[in-house]
C-alpha cells in the first residue's frame, strides 16, 4: 500500500501537527481532522471532524440521531446512543403508531375530504375559466363591430372623395374653355 499525501480540504495545506486528541491540525488554517472516524469510506478524504459529509465526495460520514442528537457513523441505521432509528420517515411512522394515530379510517376519512376539497376547487377554477373565456369572446366581437364601423366609416370617406372627384371632373369637362 503506498503512502497518500494528504492536504487539507479547507486550505489545501499540507503542513499538520497533531493535538492532545491525537487529531491532525492543519498548520495553516487550524481546520482539526480526525484521523480515524472521520476519514471518508468512499474516497478515503480526511474530513475535519465537524463534518456530518465528506468535503470531498459528499459521502455521508456521521448520522445526527433526531431524538438524542448524538453522532452516529454514516452507515449506522439506528442510534449507538438511544437506539432509536436514524431514517427519520421511520421514526417519525415508528412514534405515530405508538402514539396510536395512524388509525387507517382517520387516513381514510382525511383523504377523502382532501379529495372533495381538490374538486370543489377545480370546479371553482373550472367555473372562473368558464367566465373569462366567455369575457374574452364578448370583447373579441366588440372589437370585431368597431373594426367592421371603422372599415365602413373609411370605405364611406374614400366613396365619397371619388364621388367628389369625379364631379369635379365632370365640372371641369363640361364648363366652357376659357
Amino acid at each position: 500500500m503506498a503512502i497518500q499525501r494528504i492536504a487539507c480540504l479547507s486550505c489545501g495545506s499540507d503542513r499538520f501537527t497533531r493535538d492532545e486528541q491525537n487529531h491532525l491540525v492543519c498548520d495553516y488554517c487550524g481546520s482539526v481532522f480526525r484521523t480515524r472516524d472521520n476519514v471518508c469510506p468512499a474516497c478515503q478524504a480526511v474530513n475535519p471532524s465537524d463534518s456530518l459529509h465528506c468535503n470531498q465526495c459528499g459521502e455521508r460520514l456521521k448520522r445526527r440521531c433526531t431524538v438524542c442528537g448524538h453522532d452516529n457513523p454514516g452507515n449506522a441505521e439506528y442510534c449507538a446512543n438511544c437506539d432509536n432509528a436514524l431514517d427519520i420517515l421511520e421514526f417519525i411512522t415508528r412514534r405515530y403508531a405508538e402514539q396510536g394515530v395512524q388509525d387507517r379510517a382517520v387516513l381514510v376519512e382525511s383523504k377523502q375530504k382532501d379529495t372533495a376539497y381538490v374538486e370543489e376547487q377545480s370546479a371553482r377554477l373550472r367555473q372562473i375559466d368558464a367566465e373569462r373565456i366567455a369575457a374574452l369572446r364578448q370583447q373579441k366581437a366588440e372589437q370585431m363591430r368597431q373594426e367592421r364601423m371603422v372599415l365602413m366609416a373609411v370605405a364611406g370617406a374614400a366613396l365619397l372623395v371619388l364621388i367628389v372627384c369625379g364631379l369635379i371632373l365632370v365640372l371641369t369637362s363640361l364648363s366652357p374653355a376659357g
